[in-house]
């Protein structure tokens, strides 16, 4: 579909963006790519939040075996 050479000027005029199919449909392919992204960071997180909670917990034994061991031996 041709642009008409008007067209670009009323949609400026207007204050709006104009796109033809062809960047419409790549907007739509970035906005959903953008959308898994946005959702595999949030997956990373979460994942990143367990290992974390395990770290921790790991550390809080250790620790309490670390205490308990001059007890042990006194």
């Amino acid at each position: 579909m041709a642009e008409l050479p008007g067209d670009d000027l009323k949609c400026k005029a207007q204050g709006e963006l104009c796109f033809d199919n062809d960047e419409k449909n790549s907007i739509r392919v970035l906005e959903r790519a953008l959308e898994e992204e946005h959702a595999a960071r949030a997956t990373l997180y979460l994942e990143l939040e367990k290992e974390r909670s395990v770290a921790a917990n790991a550390a809080d034994e250790a620790m309490t075996v670390f205490l308990r061991l001059p007890e042990e031996k006194a």
